[in-house]
């Protein structure tokens, strides 16, 4: 039985598709999202900050395995 993505994965997968194409210019990505709400600005920085910390951890997990 398959598990059911979470809403959260479900917006994961699409931000990654969404910014996955080598030929979108992310320069003026930033340029059209400047002028939505500062609560979106913040809720992506929480976004990548969270995303930082998951990586890092990763990779501390994975450096010390066998340590």
């Amino acid at each position: 039985m398959k598990k059911r993505q979470t809403k959260e994965e479900l917006v994961a997968k699409k931000l990654a598709t969404a910014v996955s194409d080598v030929t979108l210019d992310l320069d003026e990505v930033g340029k059209h999202l400047a002028v939505e709400p500062t609560v979106l600005a913040n809720r992506l920085d929480i976004i990548i900050e969270a995303t930082r910390y998951e990586k890092e951890g990763l990779y501390d997990r994975y450096n010390s395995y066998g340590n």
